[in-house]
């Protein structure tokens, strides 16, 4: 246990993990902090070189957290480091904490992790969290079981896979363990645990763990069990002793229980506060939800808060819970392919209500539900398409989500005038079907304390009311429909909006976008697709000083020209706030002007498929900050500066499908330690002139120069390039031979052409392909020019 041995008492706490709160006998305190914790002194030499070791196998951008204090702050007392902590007495380092903010599948761009053997050296550490990076399949080291004082361990969302070593059975004093997230990873049996009150294995594959309910059975001091989508299929039916006299949390959801009647053991754990058993259905014909009626034992559970259930369709296409269900003390209730009770008002506590493919109709008793403050209703093709009038009495309402299947084209009277009496309601999402006749109510002008709204509406093609402008508190705003929209003046009138999303999918027709969008002052993300944009309303949105987001896409910008966008942006008194600039496959015209460079907090620029002239500014070199340059398929000209050469920050830089000329040197690289993706491709007048003994600053992922000019001979220092897994300088005039060095280096990279050049192999183990197959190595074309291979 922990503190034994220590003369530390026990005392019992909220213990924050990634998914809820428990209370369990484990003194990590409220940030994964316990008594006995330092937050300063020299920590022990020799495992502060273990930290930074561990550091050194964890990519993560040394600015951000926790890395960031690990260097500029007291940099040799790593007591004093982000995620560190250390004993008071010992100095020993007892925590570490290197997660990500989200898991790394979420980034643009993440790199692979390791786990270092360094970690071996802090023998003392008893909380370990990992999660969210990304370790890239591999599995659990071994070695992790030799952390014996390990009472907390975090390894979720890191894409760790393989089966789970059984070394982990060797550390007793886990308290809670969490290896959610890993789908790669399978688990042959669970028999290895032991005094856990933490447990999540969800996503992780337990198919050959068929005896898993037994064994967590056996833990009596479990309180949370989390087990969702894990490949179960079965749930066993009988149980000889119910031992789970702790158990709080049970989640099973989203397994295949084909066929499974109701566990009745279940309802012995009368200590349980939430219950998920929520499972695929798939129509009428296949479901892994519990089959038969639901049984009145569910009474039992006095304590019971949050339950989630799908339902196993019967002879009458469904089931319905026992109209005589009270469980006063429940606040969350999510049902899928259910047949609702025509009384529901017993549930008087419920705070919120999710409704998934519900057969049949919703009763009117819903309306009586006057506490409910959140409502989800995802329909399916087995829902009727009318939604109660009693919806209008929910005046505690303040969140309403309305999912329409695609099987329902028609939602005809789904969206009544009286949705405008749920005075208090700040979030309203409608995705789906709505039958473009009935459109939408002037009523939703009404909602005067909204705060969100989305409409993606499918098969919608009209005018937004203008009632949206009275939604003065209106903060994010996004509307989307696979038809033409006209987005009303009113627009202008939501002063208070930050974020604004405009998307319409008619490839044919475009809709128009109202001037009075320039009237949104304190918008700070604005993102525009599928629309026409006139040059005034680009003009208009460069006078938008406090967006730190533009993301136009997929727009037919006639006449618009982005230098009066530029220069719009540049005259903001306080400087733009722009931190993300996205201009894709517009058709915007214009030229880049100086005004670039003022654009101070700029981290990504993306100019992509539009028909800007001219030259890149040398001012771009002002841009600090810039990580993403992409000015791919575009009429640029003339010569590339070589200040680009000062972005110390920037990790990809696109070029290509340019008019380019004249020569890249050194002196465009400098700076470019970070470098990670450089593509210059389809600029037949621009060379890339290096001396051979260069040493470039930066290790490169991916590398493209097709029809350039590089040569005349294998540039030297692509083979200093070590972490290269694309390269492309095809259809260039390079004529070399290339032995053994070059395989080593690039034999097993999984891009490689240098197709259409003179490059011959000396080494056996480098094929020539057969003339008929695509060429990898081979002399050049007769056109130099062409952009075939």
């Amino acid at each position: 246990m922990l503190g034994s041995g220590r003369g530390t008492a026990l005392r019992r706490v909220a213990l924050p993990l990634q998914h809820g709160v428990f209370t369990a006998g484990a003194c990590w305190g409220a940030e994964g902090d316990r008594p006995g914790l330092k937050e300063g002194g020299k920590c022990i030499e020799r495992e502060r070189k273990s930290l930074l070791a561990v550091r050194a196998d964890i990519w993560y951008p040394r600015n951000h957290w926790p890395f960031s204090s690990w260097e500029k702050i007291n940099g040799d007392d790593c007591c004093l480091w982000e995620g560190v902590r250390c004993d008071n007495q010992s100095g020993h380092v007892i925590k570490l904490d290197l997660r990500r903010p989200q898991p790394s599948y979420y980034d643009d761009d993440y790199y692979y992790d390791e786990v270092s053997p360094s970690l071996l050296n802090l023998t003392w550490l008893r909380y370990l969290d990992l999660s969210n990076n990304y370790f890239r399949g591999g599995p659990i080291p071994n070695f992790i079981g030799s952390l014996v004082n390990l009472e907390y361990l975090n390894l979720s969302h890191a894409g760790f896979g393989g089966t789970l070593p059984p070394q982990l059975g060797g550390l007793h004093l886990l308290h809670s363990l969490d290896l959610s997230g890993n789908y790669m990873l399978k688990v042959e049996n669970l028999h290895w645990l032991s005094h856990l009150q933490y447990l999540d294995m969800s996503w992780v594959d337990l198919s050959a763990a068929t005896d898993w309910l037994h064994v967590i059975n056996g833990l009596p001091s479990l309180s949370v069990v989390r087990l969702s989508d894990c490949r179960l299929q079965t749930l066993p039916t009988t149980l000889p002793h119910v031992n789970f006299t702790s158990l709080s949390t049970l989640d099973l959801s989203w397994n295949f229980f084909f066929n499974t009647k109701w566990p009745l053991w279940l309802f012995n754990i009368t200590t349980l506060a939430e219950l998920d058993l929520i499972s695929y259905t798939f129509g009428l014909r296949y479901n892994f939800g519990l089959r038969g009626p639901i049984p009145d034992e569910f009474e039992k559970m006095k304590h019971l808060e949050v339950l989630k259930l799908t339902g196993g369709f019967g002879i009458d296409g469904g089931v319905t819970p026992p109209s005589s269900l009270t469980l006063n003390k429940l606040k969350e209730l999510d049902l899928s392919g259910i047949r609702l009770p025509e009384h529901m008002e017993k549930l008087s506590n419920l705070r919120t209500l999710a409704l998934r493919d519900i057969i049949g109709q919703i009763p009117e008793s819903l309306g009586n539900l006057s506490h409910l403050e959140s409502l989800f209703i995802y329909g399916g093709g087995n829902t009727s398409t009318e939604l109660p009038d009693s919806l209008r009495n929910l005046m505690n309402l303040k969140r309403l989500d309305l999912r329409l299947d695609l099987s329902i084209y028609d939602f005809q009277g789904s969206l009544p005038e009286s949705l405008g009496n749920l005075s208090r309601l700040e979030s309203l999402s409608i995705r789906g079907y709505i039958h473009s006749t009935t459109g939408l109510p002037e009523s939703l002008g009404n909602l005067g304390n909204l705060k969100t709204l989305e409409l993606s509406l499918y098969n919608f093609h009209g005018a937004i009311p203008e009632s949206l402008g009275n939604l003065s508190r209106l903060e994010s705003l996004s509307i989307s429909s696979g038809y033409i929209i006209t987005v009303p003046e009113s627009l202008g009138n939501l002063v208070n909006l930050k974020d604004l999303r405009l998307y319409s999918y008619d490839i044919i027709s475009r809709g128009g976008i109202p001037k009075s969008l320039g009237n949104l002052r304190g918008l700070k993300t604005l993102h525009v697709s599928g629309f026409n944009v006139s040059p005034q309303l680009l003009r208009n949105i460069g006078h938008l000083c406090n967006l730190t987001l533009l993301e136009m896409a997929g727009n037919i910008g006639r006449g618009a020209e982005v230098n009066e966008l530029f220069e719009g942006l540049s005259q903001c008194t306080e400087g733009s706030s722009l931190e993300h600039l996205v201009l894709r496959d517009n058709g915007f015209g214009g030229y880049l002007p100086n005004q670039v460079g003022q654009l101070s907090n700029l981290n990504s620029l993306v100019l992509a498929g539009n028909s800007f002239v001219g030259s890149i500014p040398a001012s771009i070199g002002e841009q600090k900050s810039l990580t993403n340059l992409i000015l791919r398929d575009n009429n640029l000209t003339g010569l590339v500066p070589s200040s680009i050469g000062k972005l110390s920050n920037l990790m990809n830089l696109v070029i290509s499908s340019n008019r380019f000329d004249g020569v890249l040197s050194e002196a465009h690289f400098a700076n470019l330690s970070k470098l990670k993706n450089f593509a210059m491709s389809y600029n037949p007048a621009l060379s890339l002139s290096i001396h051979w003994a260069w040493l470039p600053p930066f290790q490169l992922d991916t590398f493209k120069a097709r029809l350039c000019k590089i040569g005349p001979k294998f540039p030297k220092w692509l083979q200093t390039q070590k972490k290269l897994w694309e390269l492309d300088i095809s259809n260039n005039t390079i004529s070399d031979t290339l032995g053994s060095n070059f395989f080593n280096s690039f034999g097993r990279m999984p891009f490689l052409n240098l197709s259409h050049n003179g490059i011959k192999c000396n080494d056996p183990r480098i094929r020539y392909p057969e003339p008929s197959k695509y060429p990898t190595l081979g002399p050049p074309p007769t056109d130099p020019k062409t952009r075939k291979g």
